[in-house]
């Protein structure tokens, strides 16, 4: 018996190196479109299978989501961000008009790795985001500024049939993006939420402004609530199962002696 427990320990304490040992902050990945361009991104490791989705704003990148992502996935959810077409290293020319396709490419990655998602969308990226948001495994959709048509991407005929519970968000001061958060509104079916907070920030520099601490919160929230009983524990949960693994482990071990 006392072989069994100590082949337990083994394990536990091969468990306990594994998970305490560091991991990198990202995995490159690439992904297709269905018209046949190869995009870049980045995917952060989540210790859920309740994923994000962050698509960037004009003329930004990817990298404009990189603390909010970390972030996010140190509370348990996998993110994705990745570069539109002709933003680094993702191929063809850029062309607004055909980023939705680029947007259905990143959700089909993702979904091949998790249970269901939440999209973030940064001005374009919002626009894109409602336009691809049926998907099966997304749970919810959260703009940033995402104006209602830009460059010939349009998401005003699409948006009143978004079924899963949307967060459209804006500063009072950016007039375009206000009223297009207006319009989202006010043609959207429920569930829906609209937050307007005050200053001028477009996109993901809402989240570095005066308003960053309330918006993330909000955010953080809405993950929660839409990626919750729908996917399973949520990640407080998940985390406390682990440690209470952990808890067993040291337990059997310390019972030994």
């Amino acid at each position: 018996m006392k072989h069994a427990y100590l082949a337990l320990a083994i394990l536990c304490g091969v468990f306990f190196v594994k998970a305490s040992r560091a991991q990198p902050a990202f995995e490159l990945v690439q992904f297709n479109t269905p018209d046949g361009l190869t995009l870049e991104g980045r995917l952060y490791p989540g210790g859920t299978k309740k994923g994000v989705v962050c698509a960037h704003m004009f003329p930004a990148d990817q990298t404009s989501y990189g603390a909010l992502a970390k972030d996010l996935a140190r509370k348990g959810y996998p993110v994705l961000t990745f570069n539109f077409r002709g933003y680094g290293n993702s191929g063809g020319p850029k062309n607004t008009s055909r980023i939705a396709l680029d947007m259905n490419a990143a959700v089909r990655f993702m979904a091949e790795r998790v249970t269901c998602m939440v999209l973030i969308g940064a001005s374009m990226g919002g626009t894109a985001s409602i336009l691809e948001g049926n998907h099966p495994k997304v749970k919810g959709v959260v703009t940033l500024s995402a104006p209602a048509a830009f460059q010939g991407l349009d998401a005003r005929s699409k948006v009143s049939g978004l079924k899963p519970p949307k967060l459209f968000v804006a500063a009072k001061g950016d007039v375009s993006a206000y009223e297009s958060v207006e319009y989202f509104y006010a043609h959207a079916p429920e569930p829906k939420e609209i937050l307007l907070v005050e200053g001028s920030a477009h996109g993901t520099l809402l989240l570095e402004g005066p308003s960053a601490h309330l918006i993330k919160r909000r955010l953080l929230e809405f993950l929660q609530s839409s990626l919750g009983a729908a996917c399973g524990l949520e990640p407080a949960l998940e985390r406390a199962a682990f440690f209470h693994g952990v808890a067993v482990c040291k337990t059997l071990v310390y019972s030994t002696y």
